[in-house]
C-alpha cells in the first residue's frame, strides 16, 4: 500500500491563507508519525500536542488550545533518543476545523522565534534526519 505524503499549509501572519498548496511554504520539512509528543506551553497553561509536521522554521500542531495568531508560545520537542527541545515561537494560524479532505486536523501553525545557535543546530539535525528516513521508505 501506497503511502500519500503531504505538506503543511504555514501561512504568514498577515494573510488568511486557505491552506492551499499555493500558501505552502517550501522550507525542508519532516512530516512526523501523528502522535510525536510535545508540550505547547502559553503564559497561562500547558497542552500536549501532537505534532503533525516540522521544519527547521515552524511546525503544525494537532490541538484545541485556545490560542490567537500571534501570540507568543513555546513548544518543547520530546526528541526520540531522549531529551527535548525548548523551542519559542508564535502562533500563525488557528484552524478549528479540517479544510478539506487532505487537510491537517484542526490545530495551529507555529513560527520558531529566535533560536540559539545550539538549539537550531539540533532542530536542523533532527528535521533532516527524519527527511533521510522518508526517502529510504
Amino acid at each position: 500500500m501506497q503511502k500519500r505524503s503531504r505538506s503543511i499549509a504555514m501561512v504568514d501572519s498577515s494573510s488568511e491563507g486557505t491552506g492551499s498548496p499555493a500558501d505552502r511554504r517550501q522550507a525542508r520539512r519532516r512530516q512526523l508519525p501523528f502522535g510525536r509528543g510535545a508540550i505547547l506551553l502559553t503564559a497561562s497553561s500547558s497542552h500536549v500536542v501532537a505534532v503533525v509536521d516540522l521544519s527547521e522554521g515552524g511546525a503544525y500542531l494537532a490541538c484545541r488550545a485556545a490560542v490567537v495568531p500571534g501570540q507568543p508560545i513555546t513548544l518543547k520537542l520530546l526528541l526520540t533518543l531522549g531529551g527535548e527541545l525548548v523551542l519559542p515561537a508564535e502562533v500563525v494560524r488557528v484552524a478549528t476545523r479540517r479544510e478539506g479532505p487532505d487537510a491537517y486536523p484542526p490545530g495551529i501553525a507555529i513560527r520558531f522565534r529566535e533560536l540559539e545557535a545550539g538549539i537550531r543546530a539540533r532542530l536542523a539535525l533532527f528535521v533532516e534526519e527524519g527527511r533521510r528516513r522518508a526517502s529510504l521508505s
